[in-house]
């Protein structure tokens, strides 16, 4: 069975040597077999394609499904994440009530560790050697300037052909 690929490259071989039988009056005696072999190849193309298509809606569809999932699976996460965060609060609130030392039970013990955090006091006034900046363009709105007549230096439009498959 024959390649998209293959079919591809041959129709388009079958294609120029009708166009090249057309302008050749000797090799126009061949034209009703080349084009015999055309039609055998667009149907060959035919099948192979919507079988094609068949199978990118059937991934596209699973791969949507694992997304509506993964969301789900996200916002439960979170749901739990929080309850945790919550209850964890409650515990250390209604523990400092007692005392302000390690408590411990039979499988858990509780307590605090020190830990070291940088605050900003004044964002201006750090050096700017510890600063991280990130400048990206705007790109909606060079396009729009671009539409609109004006010359952006280091930028320009360009039109491009995105492929799509869709159901009739």
């Amino acid at each position: 069975m024959n390649s998209l690929y293959d079919l591809s490259e041959n129709y388009k071989t079958l294609m120029q040597m009708i166009e090249d039988a057309e302008l050749d009056e000797e090799a126009q005696e061949d034209l009703p077999v080349l084009e015999d072999t055309l039609l055998m190849i667009e149907d060959s193309l035919e099948g192979k394609v919507d079988n094609i298509c068949r199978l990118y809606f059937n991934w596209k569809n699973e791969a949507e499904m694992f997304k509506k999932e993964a969301d789900r699976l996200t916002k439960r996460r979170k749901v739990l994440t929080d309850r945790v965060e919550r209850l964890k609060t409650y515990l250390q609130e209604n523990i400092e009530k007692v005392t302000d030392k390690p408590y411990a039970t039979g499988l858990f013990k509780t307590g605090y560790r020190k830990s070291v955090v940088t605050e900003i006091d004044d964002l201006n006034a750090v050096p700017d050697e510890f600063k991280k900046i990130a400048i990206t363009p705007d790109k909606t709105a060079i396009k729009n300037a671009i539409k609109a007549g004006a010359v952006i230096d280091g930028a320009h439009l360009e039109e491009h052909r995105n492929f799509g498959i869709s159901l009739k």
